[in-house]
């Protein structure tokens, strides 16, 4: 594994670790894949990027805030096709996303960097349970999404006189 004072005297990879996107997952890329292993453990990464917020934050900003805003704008405007529906779309993405992540993370491809989840109680498999509220959030806020853009005229296709768009 790469020490803390390897990583130091490489401007290069001082360089990747700076734009990196250190809530999510660090996806280990070929020849330096235990250098990032070793590095989202190490002192460097800490001292670095000790400041920053964990999945759980990240989830809560960027997806629960903006539902609890879609939910709010289509007040009255929701009915039970649309709650069915959108069940069942977090169905088909938690049941088409779990098994392939999972194994992606079984296998090395990725992996979660411990101080930015919450931890061995709360796992599905080898996933952060994180991971899988996020499929359900993204699945919930892209459903609430079509609704409200769907209520926007301007948005409509022009309809032909025989009933087809165009």
């Amino acid at each position: 594994s790469v020490g803390r004072s390897s990583a130091r005297n490489n401007p290069k990879i001082i360089q990747i670790i700076d734009i990196l996107p250190v809530n999510q997952a660090f996806l280990r890329i070929s020849v330096e894949n235990r250098y990032w292993c070793s590095l989202y453990r190490s002192e460097l990464w800490r001292t670095r990027y000790n400041a920053l917020v964990s999945y759980a934050t990240f989830l809560a900003v960027f997806l629960v805030v903006p539902i609890v805003l879609l939910l709010l704008l289509l007040r009255g405007r929701l009915r039970g096709f649309h709650g069915a529906a959108g069940a069942l779309v977090c169905l088909i993405a938690v049941a088409y996303t779990t098994p392939w992540d999972d194994y992606a993370v079984r296998r090395g491809l990725w992996s979660f960097a411990p101080g930015f989840v919450w931890g061995t109680p709360f796992r599905v498999g080898h996933l952060p349970l994180e991971e899988c509220l996020f499929y359900l959030a993204e699945a919930v806020f892209v459903c609430l999404s079509v609704v409200a853009l769907a209520r926007i005229p301007a948005l409509w296709p022009e309809r032909g006189d025989d009933g087809t768009g165009g």
